[in-house]
């Protein structure tokens, strides 16, 4: 198990979590801040034992996870309108940012080159890593505190080819992550078809994290 250095853990409960962000924000006191910081250090490292089995790693996974702590008391919408709470927030934050820094060494270690061919189609074209690397992530189209309101709302939304073009293109569910000509091969879709209903769902997923607005019928 990694040892807390200097940083000794407290239980705080989540209301005064709450209040003690309050009063960081009002008086910009960063004794409020190291309070919540100490309520939570405990996140930090059981996502490190959980996701950073190497120990080279583990030393920078630890000053990302106070970086993704730091940065969620600063975001945290304490109105809580998508009521969500803060120790959901914060896990989320942490993990991502745990998660991404390991992802990016992973790629940077990787010893394919994204020039190299990784297979062949079936017309003997050869396949790049560079072509199936996906281009983003569902989190880093919206934030950590969104991320579980969008995954709902598309679920109550979306309908079944909206949603397989999502989970395709985010690697969402277990489902192999897809570029839009490929997710259009399985779906049996053009290209187009599956770019406008990709940037359709976007769009209505933007409009309703940033205006409530549903739509009248499934996407």
């Amino acid at each position: 198990m990694i040892q807390i250095h200097n940083f000794k853990a407290k239980d705080i409960p989540q209301k005064k979590q709450i209040e003690l962000i309050k009063l960081y924000r009002e008086t910009n006191d960063n004794k409020y801040k190291e309070e919540v910081i100490l309520a939570n250090v405990k996140l930090i490292y059981k996502f490190i034992e959980e996701y950073c089995q190497d120990d080279t790693y583990k030393d920078d996974c630890l000053s990302i996870g106070f970086m993704a702590l730091n940065k969620a008391i600063d975001k945290f919408d304490i109105d809580n309108k998508y009521h969500a709470t803060f120790t959901t927030y914060v896990s989320k934050a942490i993990k991502n940012g745990i998660w991404r820094y390991l992802n990016m060494e992973a790629k940077a270690q990787a010893h394919i080159s994204l020039e190299e061919p990784i297979n062949y189609n079936d017309y003997g074209d050869p396949i790049y890593l560079k072509d199936v690397l996906p281009d983003t992530t569902l989190e880093d189209e919206f934030d950590d505190l969104t991320y579980d309101i969008v995954i709902k709302f598309m679920d109550k939304y979306f309908s079944e080819r909206t949603l397989a073009i999502f989970y395709y293109k985010f690697g969402l569910y277990n489902y192999p992550k897809l570029k839009e000509k490929e997710i259009a091969k399985v779906l049996n879709m053009s290209r187009g078809n599956v770019a406008m209903a990709y940037a359709k769902g976007l769009r209505a997923i933007k409009s309703y994290i940033n205006n409530k607005r549903t739509p009248k019928r499934r996407i």
